[in-house]
C-alpha cells in the first residue's frame, strides 16, 4: 500500500507544479516587467525542487529482501 501512496503524491505533485511555474513566471514578468527574469524564477524553482529532492532518503532493504537475494 504504501507505493500506491507515492504514486498519488507524485501525481499531486505533477498536478500542482502544472499550474505553480506558469503563475510564478508570469508574477516575476508582472513585478519586474522584463522577461529575462523568467529565467530566474525557474532557477529559482529548479533550486528549491533539488533541496527538496536532497531531504528524500533512500529506503532501507527488509531482511526478508535480503535473504531472497542470499
Amino acid at each position: 500500500m504504501p507505493g500506491a501512496i507515492g504514486f498519488g503524491l507524485y501525481a499531486l505533485s505533477g498536478t500542482v507544479t502544472a499550474f505553480l511555474a506558469p503563475l510564478i513566471v508570469g508574477t516575476f514578468t508582472d513585478w519586474f516587467d522584463r522577461q529575462r527574469t523568467d529565467l530566474a524564477s525557474l532557477i529559482i524553482l529548479m533550486v528549491i525542487g533539488l533541496a527538496l529532492l536532497m531531504r528524500v532518503r533512500e529506503a532501507e532493504p527488509s531482511n526478508k529482501n535480503q535473504k531472497a537475494r542470499h
